[in-house]
């Protein structure tokens, strides 16, 4: 069994088409090294990719993690077995990751309501940030 301990860093904006109400993101995390995940989210249903990203984290983290079938002891049942710690509280990551998504889409209305340029609208986007 393996036990690993995993941090939400920060969250940014990597990428913003906003003729395409699109965002890319991106997600740092630590887990006993640094990575990271993109993900490209329709800003419309930005609070939906919430839980979403937090599985894809997760995922990855196994993933990288997972031992090759021929390294596992045959004796041991726990030997597959990968445990993901998180380092904050994972209903605080949730909420912080969705009130992030929430901004972005807060963003686009209020700048198309206020008719800003796409150019504006990119700018204000890509400064967008958020540390957990």
């Amino acid at each position: 069994m393996k036990i690993i301990p995993l941090k939400i860093e920060k969250i940014e904006i990597s990428n913003f088409y906003p003729q395409m109400n699109q965002a890319e993101i991106k997600i740092n995390f630590t887990d006993k090294k640094e990575d990271y995940i993109r993900k490209t989210i329709d800003i419309k249903k930005a609070e939906e990719y919430t839980q979403e990203i937090f599985n894809e984290i997760k995922n990855k983290v196994k993933e990288k993690y997972k031992e090759k079938e021929e390294e596992k002891e045959n004796n041991d049942i726990l030997a597959g077995h990968i445990t993901i710690n998180f380092k904050q509280d994972s209903e605080e990551i949730l909420g912080k990751l969705s009130r992030f998504l929430k901004s972005i889409k807060d963003a686009a209305i209020t700048s198309k309501l206020d008719k800003e340029s796409y150019y504006e609208l990119q700018k204000k986007a890509l400064r967008m940030k958020m540390k957990f």
